[in-house]
């Protein structure tokens, strides 16, 4: 018969007052009504209070066509979810104790978490957007902000695939201090995404930060800047203190590819007691502060290369073997370039 194909009308409203787990969700939502949105509750929701369930839909007839797609305005389903667990990407610590309100359209999903926690880091700002639920594999979203200390911070971090300190031999453990994150993750809506069709962005503001061994056994301390997370690599610009020193600092990590990966751009004055920040014993040689620029490449525990330029006009200078001193405030300036092993 023409026409016996074709997808019926259907028009209707549902609320519910009360409260529903995520199995019992599972139960009453029909396997063949937005299949992508159902299949995330079921493998990333672990568990959640639902309430406030508002479901419309108003479909007028043949509109769902031969790939099961319902029209994003034919459909709606409104609800609020309350001490959710969310596994937004696999592999990595879930989101726990997640409240927000979430909203199902025919070919959409989104949920706006008002707050939540990852491995004790304070998380507010969440978004789960699901722009696009069929065909299966395009893009979704998600993007939290996180407040809290930088160990925690960095172990969920550093955990895959986002790894962001892959390459550079340093750990979580490293780090201490506040660090307030924005972070975005995009990876195709599949139950396994591989590993390299993921995609991140975000930035991370810090204070009073301290990375203990960041550079030939050498602490950064009362550091601040900020930290900004590609998928290709991260860059971190800002100021502290090495071996007392104080710095300027441009650190630029390349995650893939061949060649140097490390990029580290270091500025400011030193004095004798500094004197080895760049694996070059001086302490003999120099007296006084320093103004020197280095650029190191290579890897950041190995340079293959550092280039340095200073400045020792407010240093004195001692070559006892040949018995010449350069005196204090005496104008005198060196350059150097070191390649290791």
């Amino acid at each position: 018969q023409p026409g016996k194909d074709v997808s019926p009308t259907l028009k209707g409203e549902i609320k519910l007052s009360g409260t529903i787990d995520a199995p019992r969700l599972l139960e009453i939502w029909p396997e063949s009504l937005a299949d992508g949105a159902r299949r995330f509750v079921s493998e990333r929701i672990n568990k959640a209070t639902f309430s406030g369930l508002d479901f419309n839909i108003d479909l007028p007839a043949g509109a769902i066509g031969g790939d099961g797609v319902v029209p994003d305005d034919a459909m709606a389903l409104l609800f609020r979810a309350d001490d959710a667990e969310v596994v937004y990407a696999p592999g990595m610590t879930p989101l726990r104790g997640v409240s927000g309100r979430g909203a199902l359209k025919g070919n959409s999903f989104r949920f706006d978490a008002e707050k939540g926690e990852a491995n004790g880091v304070q998380i507010t700002d969440g978004l789960v957007d699901i722009p696009v639920i069929a065909p299966k594999g395009e893009l979704a979203h998600f993007s939290f902000r996180a407040r809290g200390d930088a160990e925690s911070i960095m172990e969920v971090l550093a955990q895959p695939p986002l790894a962001i300190l892959k390459d550079t031999k340093l750990s979580p453990a490293q780090f201490a201090g506040p660090i307030d994150a924005r972070v975005k993750i995009s990876r195709p809506n599949l139950s396994v995404a591989p590993e390299d069709s993921y995609r991140y962005e975000g930035t991370a503001r810090f204070s009073g930060l301290r990375v203990d061994a960041i550079f030939n056994d050498v602490d950064l301390e009362e550091a601040a800047g900020v930290l900004t997370l590609r998928t290709n690599g991260l860059s971190v610009t800002g100021k502290g203190r090495l071996a007392s020193a104080p710095v300027s600092f441009d650190w630029r990590q390349r995650f893939y590819g061949a060649g140097d990966k490390t990029y580290l751009a270091l500025s400011g004055v030193a004095d004798s007691s500094a004197a080895d920040l760049f694996g070059m014993p001086t302490r003999q040689l120099v007296q006084g502060e320093v103004a020197f620029k280095a650029i190191g490449k290579g890897e950041l525990a190995a340079f293959r290369t550092l280039d340095v330029d200073a400045d020792f006009a407010n240093a004195s200078l001692v070559v006892e073997r040949l018995g010449w001193l350069k005196p204090k405030g005496v104008p005198a300036a060196g350059t150097a370039t070191i390649t290791f092993g």
